[in-house]
C-alpha cells in the first residue's frame, strides 16, 4: 500500500509540474517593440540629450557603427519596412519614377514588411507618426491605410514638419489640429502613444504590441513647442576640424569647388542647430514619458525600446550648408539604441549595423521567419552580447 500511495504522489507531482509549465508555456508570448524613427538626427547630436543618454543609452546597448544605405527620407524608411538596399526596393528618392510613397504603393511593396509579418505573428501593430514621403495621395486617397498596421494616426493634411496646422488620418477618420499649445504633432504622437500602450497593457495584456513612433523632428524647419523657445540663446553649432573646412583639394569636384562658408551661411547654421536642439527636447519628452508608461505598468522587462533615426546630417562640415544626401559619415551615420530584456546597461556595438537590419530583427524578436527577400540581417545576437561567428 505505501509503495501504491507512494507512486501516486509521484505521478500526482509530475502531473502537477506539466500542467506549470504548460501554464508558463501558454503565458509566454514574444516582446513588446517601441521603435522610435527620429527625422533628420545626426549621430552627434546623441551625445546632446541627456535624457536619451539617462534613459536609453545608459540602461542600453549604443552601436556605434550604424549607418543608411541612403541618407534620404523615403529610400531609409523603405529599408526601414522591408529589409531591403534601394537597389532591390527600388526606392532611390522621396518623389517621383524612382521613389516617394506612389511608387511604394504601386509597386505592392505595402502588401509584404515588417509591419504585416508582426500582425500575422499575432501583433498589434501601431504606427503614429510619418509614414513616407508623398503619403498620402490621390490613389488611394487620404483616408488609406496600408497593409499590416491596426493602429493608424499619420499626418494627411497640411505641412506637418511644421508641427501646427495639419491633420492625422486617424484610423481611417480626419482628425484636425490648429496653432494651440495642445496641437503640437510631436505633443498628439506622444500622448497618442502612451494611451495606445496604457490600453494595450489593460485590456489585451497576452497580446504582444509593436509600435512604430516617427515624430517630425528635428526635420527643418525644427519648430520647437512654445515651452522651449527661449532655451540655447547664443548656442553655437559644433565645430569639428571638418567645419567650413579650410581645405577641399580632396573631395569630389563638386564640393572641390565650393567657396567657404559666409559669416551670414554660419549665422544662419547656428540659428538652426539651436532649433534642432530645442526640438528634440519635445522628443526627449516623448522618450521620457514612454519610458514611464511602460515602467509604471510593469511591462518595461518585456519591452524592446528602439531609438534611431532615418538619416543624418550635416551642418556646415565640409562647407556645406545645411542638409543631407550626400555620402559624408555626417549624413550616413546615424544614432541606434535599444533598451529590454537580456541587453546589458551601458553596452557598446562596433560592428558595422544599417537600417535593412531592422525588419529581420523583429522578425527574430516574434519568433517569424525574416522576409524572403530580405537584405539585413538580425541585430538580437548584437544586442544580447551573443554575436554570430561571422558578421560584416
Amino acid at each position: 500500500e505505501l509503495t501504491m500511495i507512494h507512486s501516486l504522489v509521484r505521478w500526482t507531482l509530475l502531473a502537477l509540474a506539466l500542467m506549470l509549465l504548460g501554464l508558463a508555456a501558454a503565458s509566454a508570448r514574444p516582446p513588446n517593440v517601441v521603435f522610435i524613427l527620429t527625422d533628420d538626427l545626426d549621430d552627434a547630436m546623441l551625445a546632446e540629450l541627456p535624457r536619451v543618454q539617462s534613459l536609453l543609452v545608459q540602461r542600453g546597448v549604443q552601436f556605434n557603427q550604424h549607418f543608411v544605405s541612403l541618407s534620404s527620407c523615403c529610400p531609409s524608411r523603405a529599408a526601414t519596412l522591408r529589409g531591403q538596399f534601394a537597389h532591390n526596393s527600388g526606392i532611390y528618392t522621396n518623389k517621383g519614377d524612382s521613389g516617394g510613397f506612389d511608387k511604394f504603393y504601386r509597386d505592392g511593396l505595402e502588401q509584404q514588411t515588417l509591419a504585416t509579418s508582426l500582425q500575422q505573428a499575432g501583433y498589434v501593430t501601431a504606427l503614429f507618426g510619418k509614414y513616407l514621403n508623398g503619403y498620402p495621395s490621390k490613389v488611394p486617397g487620404s483616408l488609406y491605410i496600408p497593409p499590416g498596421w491596426s493602429e493608424w494616426a499619420v499626418p494627411n493634411e497640411g505641412e506637418p514638419t511644421n508641427q501646427y496646422d495639419y491633420a492625422l488620418n486617424v484610423n481611417g477618420h480626419t482628425v484636425r489640429y490648429g496653432s494651440g499649445t495642445k496641437d503640437y504633432l510631436a505633443d498628439v504622437l506622444t500622448d497618442r502613444a502612451t494611451r495606445f500602450i496604457r490600453q494595450m497593457a489593460t485590456t489585451q495584456p497576452r497580446t504582444p504590441f509593436f509600435l512604430y513612433l516617427a515624430p517630425l523632428s528635428p526635420h527643418y524647419p525644427a519648430v520647437p513647442p512654445e515651452r522651449y523657445r527661449g532655451l540655447f540663446k547664443g548656442l553655437q553649432a559644433p565645430r569639428p576640424p571638418s567645419f567650413n573646412e579650410a581645405d577641399v583639394s580632396d573631395k569630389p569636384g563638386w564640393l572641390a569647388r565650393k567657396g567657404l562658408l559666409s559669416a551670414s551661411e554660419i549665422e544662419a547654421i547656428d540659428a538652426l542647430y539651436r532649433d534642432r536642439r530645442r526640438s528634440m527636447l519635445a522628443v526627449e519628452d516623448m522618450v521620457e514619458q514612454v519610458v514611464q508608461t511602460l515602467k509604471d505598468l510593469r511591462i518595461d522587462g518585456q519591452t524592446y525600446v528602439f531609438f534611431t533615426s532615418d538619416n543624418g546630417y550635416h551642418l556646415g562640415q565640409h562647407r556645406m550648408p545645411p542638409g543631407k544626401s550626400t555620402e559624408f559619415d555626417e549624413d550616413l551615420k546615424v544614432p541606434l539604441v535599444v533598451t529590454g530584456p537580456g541587453i546589458a546597461p551601458g553596452s557598446r556595438v562596433d560592428r558595422l549595423t544599417a537600417n535593412v537590419d531592422y525588419a529581420a530583427t523583429m522578425a527574430e524578436l516574434a519568433g517569424v521567419a525574416p522576409l524572403r527577400f530580405n537584405d539585413g540581417r538580425s541585430l538580437v545576437g548584437l544586442m544580447t552580447q551573443q554575436p554570430p561567428g561571422r558578421w560584416r
